[in-house]
Formats: C-alpha cells, sequence, structure tokens
C-alpha cells in the first residue's frame, strides 16, 4: 500500500481519515508531474466538510464524500413537513473537489520545493465554502440558492487565502491548481477572477470560458468504481433552458442540422426556452 509523507500525509489523516489509500492509474503524460500541496489550515478545508456533517446532515448515512458511501437515506427532503431543508444530499453533488484533492495527495511526485513543482495545488474547497458561507443568508431558502451577501463573503474569504500561497507570485502563478466543483455561473466573481488574472487552473463543473479552465465530472465518480460503457441509446434528448449560453445553443443547432442531413432521424421544436428534441 502506498505511504504518504509530509504535507500530503498530514492533509490526508485530517481530511479522509476514513479512507483507504490506494494505487493511482495515471497516464504517461501525468507520471512526471512533480505536485507542491500547500499545508493550509483546516479552516479552507476539513473544518467545511465538519461542518456540512454536522450542522447541515441529518439522516444520511454518508460523510461529505470524504470516502465511498451509498446513501440509504437522504437529506434532500423536506423535514418535519417544516419550510427547513437539510439539502445535505443535494449539496454533496457539489464535492468532487473532495476526491480530487485525494487524488493529487496520492500523486507519486510530492515536492516541498516550489523550483522543482509542476502544479501548486491548493487544498481549499471553494464549492463547499460556497455552500457553508451562504447558510446564514438562505432561512428557509431552497438549499441550491447562492444568495449576494454570500458572494461578498467569499470575495473578503478569496482575499484571506490569497496571502496564505506564498508562491501564487510571478512564473508560478499559472501552475496553481484551484478547485471549485460548482457550475461555472456559481463560483464566486473573486475566485474567476483570480484564476483568469494569474492563468491558473480552475477545476469546475463548466461550462469552459477560458483555457485555464478544466471541466471535471461530478462527485458520484470520484471514489465509485469506474462505469462499465453504456449500450448506445435508441433516444438522445437535449434540453437547454435560458438565455445564457445563448451563443452555444446556436453551435448546437448547428451541428443537429449537419447530422440530420446526413440522414438521422430528427425532431426540433424550439419554444421561447430553446427545446432541441433528437431521436
Amino acid at each position: 500500500m502506498p505511504k504518504l509523507n509530509g504535507t500530503a500525509g498530514k492533509l490526508w489523516a485530517r481530511i479522509y481519515p476514513n479512507a483507504a489509500l490506494s494505487e493511482l492509474t495515471l497516464p504517461p503524460c501525468a507520471r512526471g508531474l512533480k505536485v507542491f500541496v500547500y499545508e493550509l489550515p483546516a479552516e479552507w478545508n476539513s473544518d467545511l466538510l465538519e461542518h456540512m456533517e454536522k450542522r447541515v446532515r441529518v439522516r444520511s448515512n454518508c460523510d461529505y464524500v470524504r470516502s465511498p458511501c451509498i446513501e440509504l437515506q437522504r437529506d434532500d427532503e423536506v423535514i418535519n413537513h417544516s419550510l427547513k431543508w437539510s439539502g445535505f444530499s443535494n449539496h454533496r453533488q457539489y464535492a468532487a473537489e473532495v476526491p480530487l484533492l485525494a487524488k493529487f495527495l496520492q500523486m507519486p511526485l510530492q515536492t516541498s520545493d516550489p523550483a522543482q513543482a509542476d502544479l501548486f495545488v491548493v487544498p481549499y474547497f471553494h464549492a463547499t465554502d460556497t455552500i457553508v458561507h451562504s447558510e446564514p443568508f438562505l432561512k428557509n431558502c431552497a438549499p441550491y440558492y447562492i444568495p449576494p451577501n454570500a458572494s461578498r463573503t467569499m470575495q473578503d474569504r478569496v482575499g484571506r487565502l490569497l496571502p496564505l500561497l506564498t508562491h501564487f507570485k510571478r512564473g508560478y502563478k499559472h501552475r496553481h491548481v484551484f478547485l471549485a466543483s460548482r457550475d461555472r455561473i456559481d463560483i464566486s466573481q473573486a475566485l474567476l477572477d483570480v484564476a483568469h488574472g494569474s492563468k491558473a487552473l480552475l477545476l469546475h463543473y463548466g461550462p469552459r470560458s477560458f483555457p485555464n479552465e478544466v471541466v471535471v465530472p461530478p462527485s458520484d465518480a470520484g471514489f465509485s468504481r469506474p462505469l462499465l460503457p453504456l449500450q448506445p441509446p435508441a433516444h438522445f434528448l437535449f434540453l437547454m433552458l435560458g438565455l445564457i449560453n445563448s451563443w452555444r445553443k446556436v453551435l448546437f443547432s448547428q451541428v443537429v442540422y449537419a447530422y440530420a442531413r446526413r440522414g438521422l432521424s430528427f425532431r426540433l421544436r424550439l419554444t421561447r426556452r430553446l427545446t432541441y428534441g433528437l431521436s
């Protein structure tokens, strides 16, 4: 079994006390990467997970994606027939940053020398932080709503984080990796500004708007076993709502029409919400 030393070992013991180490299967291009992981205080990682588990979770049998788990009871329903939501199970879908950090900690070439590092991993769970600091403003709102007050709080939080990143300076900024496993529109503007200004890698759920943004799978793919290949479905349904990213909808419709011209059975329904159906 692999053994973690230094910062990686300390963070693993604090964040993943019940998760077993495993050998990573890396592509050849990643095997030689040297990883520097910041030793951030618990406030930026494990404290956030404990908040979700102790103050938000009610009856779920799973932790906040620290280890493999199948939920037998969920916390995404109205509790005690009141208007109060737990939302723990819903929020877990935005916790991919937790197993992602675990994978970075298990990469074989860890270094404490910034001059040798290819990547500087920031062990800060931004998506979870956004949820935790939305809570005082939510009251009885649905758990996925992020109010404006929380955005101002996140600007302060990101401002406090940056001085802790001692190597976030010229020549190293673009090698930093920030974890934010939410839809891009829900990431705080403060972190987006930091990532874009520095060209640092920003890992999120998409859509991708800049070259330094990396789209990652949701937390369901984190600690679980690889999914078996799916059989080709008989029908596809593409649903696009709202006016956000309308230029992507135009590009998508062009691709769909191209397939239709090649003889694919095709149905198109245009509504105010721009809904496309393809079969």
